[in-house]
């Protein structure tokens, strides 16, 4: 199974773009081949100018630890290793800009390999599942809203209670933290079947637009449709958007991305074929009917005609070709 990237972003109305994102090297066959493909995406807090440092320090640390994976190294414990590394970086960043444990970010990381995807998430950037359709939220966003909304659960508090909280939208855990907190992630592949498309984003997009409109602008390209969905959110004109970063991965069997990347050929194109094809065959048949004549009348003229065959009424000789031995 191969899987085609796609990727969007935006500023939205505030003065910094404190969102990061990258995908590991996709032409590196070797890795490619125990490693598959890492997604990431990051949304920065804290501040302006840290929330892009630790963000993108956050990017860097998480790509680079997992870019070292060796061959046997599982997949879910190279995330690990990935995501302590990520946290370890920003914890520093702050520490030498005096704030230490006050700097963070969200991390939502996916690993695509061969038909099966890995994930680990901390935050609330959320990894998606468009599936025949119907999306999927695959990861639980670590906010205290999430908290509240078990206590709903359990009868201690009422639902408009929970959405009236102050704090709802708090993180209760992040990268960047003195430890890192827990972590939402597998353990065992999930499978992928052709046609998924997988999604990571930072929370400007699952704030902005339901399920449905997310569905609505997927025609299959994902390119296209992480723009698509950017401009939706856009199109909203909200006073406060946050940043939205929109990253994709659309599997697909192998014999459909070579179809995906052969040339195309046009209408006009296939008429000029079979244009050139017309003109050969009328070619091929004046030289051959001029050939003809010029054998019967001019070459062969004065020679005597062949003597005709002796017809033999004798039965032809066995063989292992007629099948008689």
């Amino acid at each position: 199974m191969k899987f085609i990237p796609g990727n969007a972003q935006h500023i939205g109305a505030r003065e910094a773009q404190q969102d990061a994102f990258a995908f590991s090297d996709l032409s590196e066959a070797s890795f490619l081949r125990h490693g598959g493909v890492l997604a990431l995406v990051a949304d920065g807090i804290g501040g302006l100018d840290l929330g892009d440092a630790a963000s993108r320090a956050a990017i860097a640390a998480f790509l680079a630890a997992y870019q070292a994976k060796r061959p046997d190294e599982p997949i879910p414990e190279a995330l690990k290793r990935s995501a302590a590394a990520a946290n370890q970086a920003v914890f520093e960043s702050g520490e030498r800009a005096g704030k230490p444990g006050d700097i963070g970010t969200t991390l939502v990381a996916a690993v695509a390999h061969n038909a099966s995807l890995y994930w680990f998430a901390i935050g609330d950037s959320p990894l998606l599942l468009l599936r025949d359709g119907e999306l999927t939220f695959l990861t639980r966003e670590h906010t205290f809203e999430a908290e509240l909304l078990d206590h709903v659960r359990t009868g201690e508090l009422t639902l408009d209670m929970a959405r009236r909280h102050p704090e709802r939208e708090s993180l209760t855990t992040y990268v960047g933290a003195p430890r890192l907190g827990p972590a939402d992630r597998t353990l065992r592949p999930f499978p992928l079947e052709p046609g998924d498309c997988v999604i990571l984003a930072s929370d400007g997009l699952t704030k902005t637009l339901s399920s449905e409109e997310i569905v609505a602008e997927f025609d299959g390209n994902t390119a296209e449709f992480c723009e698509r969905l950017v401009k939706k959110v856009l199109e909203k004109g909200r006073s406060n958007q946050d940043n939205v970063t929109v990253i994709s991965l659309l599997a697909s069997a192998e014999d459909e991305v070579a179809r995906a990347e052969a040339p195309t050929i046009t209408t006009a194109q296939r008429r000029g074929r079979r244009r050139l094809a017309w003109a050969a065959a009328a070619i091929a048949l004046f030289a051959g009917t001029a050939f003809w004549v010029w054998r019967q009348w001019i070459c062969c003229a004065d020679l005597p005609a062949p003597a005709t065959p002796p017809v033999s009424s004798e039965p032809a000789p066995p063989s292992e070709a007629n099948g008689v031995l």
